[in-house]
């Protein structure tokens, strides 16, 4: 089975994140890349999910416009876990319950983009080891939580919102 590019650079964030002794770059490198692996598998999986039959260039011209904070704008409600907390445009193409391991997906999202924003735009603040290799962790863990979760009804609207989220949120 062939590697994707979310795969190999979640493999890649991995490899940094345990290298001994690896420098503030490394660290910081390792979590921005932690942070694209998640946005790559989430943007292949809504590409997918709404061109199932696509051709390449459909494919691509669609995932330049996908939004890193209408991203994290749909990931921060769908994180909560709580269908009750989501807007009511929302809530019009979610299912209750949000499933635990879609707002695990969702959170990571959420947590991952604002650690790459202090590893690339604050890299006087040191992130440490132990908090890069969580980070990591957290990626590793929202692409197996994603796994289980991705057939699901809320999964599909998940990626449709990635996309969307924005028309949605017109009430």
């Amino acid at each position: 089975m062939s590697t994707t590019f979310a795969e190999a650079l979640l493999h890649h964030a991995e490899d940094m994140a345990t290298t001994p002794h690896g420098s503030d770059a490394s660290m910081a490198r390792a979590v921005s890349t932690a942070y694209y692996a998640l946005f790559h598998l989430l943007v292949d999986e809504a590409t997918s999910t709404l061109f199932p039959t696509h051709s390449q260039a459909l494919a691509d011209a669609t995932r330049r416009a996908f939004q890193h904070t209408a991203m994290k704008e749909l990931c921060a409600q769908v994180g909560k876990g709580n269908w009750r907390q989501l807007t009511p445009a929302v809530q019009q193409v979610f299912v209750d319950p949000v499933e635990p391991k879609l707002a695990i997906v969702a959170r990571a999202f959420v947590d991952l983009q604002l650690a790459r924003h202090q590893a690339d735009y604050a890299p006087h603040q040191e992130l440490g080891e132990a908090r890069v290799t969580a980070l990591v962790q957290q990626a590793i863990d929202a692409f197996d939580s994603w796994k289980q979760v991705k057939s699901n009804e809320n999964a599909k609207a998940f990626c449709v919102g990635l996309l969307l989220y924005r028309s949605w949120r017109i009430e």
